[in-house]
């Protein structure tokens, strides 16, 4: 599996954008936690693109991606996409 953090136009006095990959044992996120390794590197350019690989197994079964804005009225056009193949039987 991996997780594509997209960034496009980023606008602002110091804008930046800290990506991480946080899992959890249900759909609620209750007792979600940071996955050990899961960090994208700091964003503070316009077009950026990073990709983070892990194994399925390495997480509790449920993912998910937390994006903090930092800045003075930062302005940050941006995504993340998981990718995976699902296992049959």
């Amino acid at each position: 599996m991996f997780v594509v953090q997209q960034v496009g136009l980023i606008a602002g006095l110091a804008p930046t954008l800290s990506g991480k990959l946080q899992d959890a044992l249900d759909a609620s996120g209750t007792g979600a936690a940071d996955m050990s390794g899961a960090a994208f590197t700091q964003v503070s350019s316009s077009n950026n693109h990073q990709k983070m690989a892990f194994r399925p197994n390495a997480i509790r079964g449920w993912i998910r991606y937390m994006g903090t804005i930092g800045g003075t009225t930062p302005s940050i056009t941006f995504g993340a996409t998981l990718f995976g193949i699902r296992k049959h039987g």
